[in-house]
């Protein structure tokens, strides 16, 4: 996972020119979703803002829902929804069991599809 990235960094990452990134990252650090310390640049928890608009916009976690809890409910164990983008998997939704220990994952964005620890 890259923590924070230089300029050149994010270009050769997403494959697009230097001017073009600074541009978007420019506003991205305007808006307040990136912040700059004139060389890197981080997120900050204002992008989340977007992935959540996301979630919001597509019918796609509540259209699973009750398929996702009678899956939970028959394997008698956690059972999450997932979409592919390009190489990363985006958690959607989950339907956990009452247990007396779990783990909570809340809709996140992992980076080529691995599981972040």
């Amino acid at each position: 996972m890259h923590r924070r990235l230089s300029i050149t960094d994010a270009a050769k990452l997403i494959g697009l020119d230097r001017a073009t990134v600074r541009r978007s990252l420019l506003t991205l650090a305007a808006l307040g979703y990136v912040d700059y310390d004139g060389k890197f640049f981080t997120l900050t928890p204002k992008i989340l803002r977007l992935g959540h608009a996301y979630l919001e916009a597509t019918p796609l976690p509540v259209l699973i829902q009750p398929h996702r809890d009678a899956l939970s409910e028959k394997a008698r164990q956690s059972a999450s929804a997932s979409v592919l983008d390009n190489t990363d998997i985006a958690y959607i939704a989950r339907a956990s069991q009452r247990r007396v220990m779990s783990i909570n994952l809340t809709p996140i964005i992992t980076p080529q599809g691995l599981p972040q620890q």
